[in-house]
């Protein structure tokens, strides 16, 4: 639910409840939807204020200067202190809504989450900032309360339903945003879509609208409300912006999900076919890596990341980041340096100064956890995943609804 709130890890974490009744009298319908769009104008709004810059495109390599990143460390806003408020609210509202229904704390999925939380909370007794770990674990409460609140109302596809709906409309504001501002450049070769967010980050949200689309196609009753049609169309569109962020991550693990969706509802044949087109295109990037020396094959690998030549040889940067971060982590293995607040004002100047450009992230989800809450919380958080994916399987295949598969592709994604 945002870097500066909860690492991308945190995201993944997703509370899917067993599915409601499917005949529900047509008072109890309209209320229900009239919730459902209250819970996705309100998150649009607490996202929209926590996470989004309407002028981003305008920004150098899409994020804040090392001053801008120190002065947001050190303290937040008000506007997010509000937002943030407002979303443990309504979390708070649906769970009074909601009070009839026990909550499943006999589950493995709860017990994992509440220990995350726990050890996160814990870990202000050894912060190397208290006060930068009580603000964020507040924020981690905050969102908590939302995310329990919301899995608890909604059933799995109205949350399937709620993820398009808030998604579209952050690809909505940011094709607007950059239009208005004359950033939008499609065709360019060096041109990222941002929107309103860094790139991979509006990757991570474009993944999102992509496989709530295809969870909602698969569903009998898509044809009453999301005409399949539109939702393919809706999960072309998004597609296409995905490979406009040019984040890599983002575009192999849709690729990957669909592939596997595909895999999954292929005869036997057409698995058979696939495996040879499969390996077809293996060979072919092989022979492509060979010739990398050739202009061709230069192409090719400009094509293979997607245009992003940059620092290729280091993960676009990435590894000399994880390097420097790595010694800080082998200094607190085991608990870390609290959650949320390894990233101090000094240690963005220190590392920025070093690697000399604006570093404020490990831009590895696991290497962010270590270094906030140590291995101990890693793994906490892995079961957290696990657990959930093991959920949604099982609901998959009792309720045999598509809707589960959406957090089960993020899982193995």
């Amino acid at each position: 639910m945002g870097n500066a709130a909860v690492s991308s890890l945190d995201r993944s974490h997703k509370v899917f409840i067993v599915l409601q009744p499917l005949a529900q009298p047509p008072d109890i319908a309209k209320t229900r939807r009239l919730w459902l769009v209250l819970a996705a104008f309100g998150l649009v709004c607490v996202f929209f204020v926590t996470e989004h810059n309407l002028q981003i495109s305008l920004q150098e390599s899409y994020t804040q200067t090392r001053e801008e990143m120190e002065a947001s460390t050190a303290g937040g806003n008000a506007p997010r202190r509000a937002a943030f408020l407002a979303l443990a609210a309504l979390g708070a509202c649906l769970l009074l809504r909601e009070r009839r229904r026990s909550l499943p704390l006999n589950s493995v999925l709860s017990w994992c989450m509440l220990a995350f939380v726990a050890w996160c909370a814990a870990s202000v007794l050894w912060s190397v900032a208290p006060q930068i770990t009580v603000r964020r674990v507040i924020v981690l409460v905050c969102c908590f309360i939302g995310a329990l609140g919301v899995g608890r109302a909604f059933s799995a596809r109205e949350l399937c339903v709620l993820a398009v709906m808030i998604t579209s409309a952050f690809l909505a504001a940011g094709v607007a945003a950059e239009v208005a501002l004359g950033t939008f450049h499609p065709l360019s070769g060096e041109y990222r879509f941002s929107g309103t967010v860094h790139p991979n980050s509006q990757g991570l949200n474009l993944a999102t609208l992509c496989l709530g689309c295809l969870c909602l196609a698969g569903d009998s009753r898509s044809n009453r409300g999301w005409p399949r049609l539109l939702l393919f169309g809706l999960l072309a569109i998004a597609l296409c912006f995905l490979v406009l962020t040019k984040s890599r991550t983002s575009v192999a693990a849709v690729g990957g999900v669909l592939a596997i969706v595909w895999f999954m509802k292929a005869t036997v044949s057409q698995r058979m076919y696939g495996a040879f087109a499969a390996a077809w295109l293996g060979a072919v990037a092989a022979f492509a890596l060979l010739l990398s020396i050739n202009t061709a094959g230069k192409d090719l690998s400009r094509m293979a990341l997607l245009g992003r030549q940059e620092q290729s040889s280091s993960l676009s940067g990435r590894v000399p980041i994880w390097t420097e971060v790595s010694g800080y982590i082998l200094e607190r293995p085991i608990m870390g340096h609290g959650y949320e607040s390894f990233w101090t004002p000094e240690t963005i100047d220190a590392i920025s100064s070093r690697l000399y450009w604006g570093i404020r992230e490990a831009h590895n989800s696991y290497l962010e956890t270590v270094l906030g809450v140590g291995l101990v919380g890693l793994l906490i958080a892995l079961m957290c995943v696990a657990a959930g994916a093991a959920t949604a399987w099982r609901e998959l295949r009792r309720a045999k609804d598509p809707a589960f598969g959406s957090p089960l592709a993020w899982s193995m994604a």
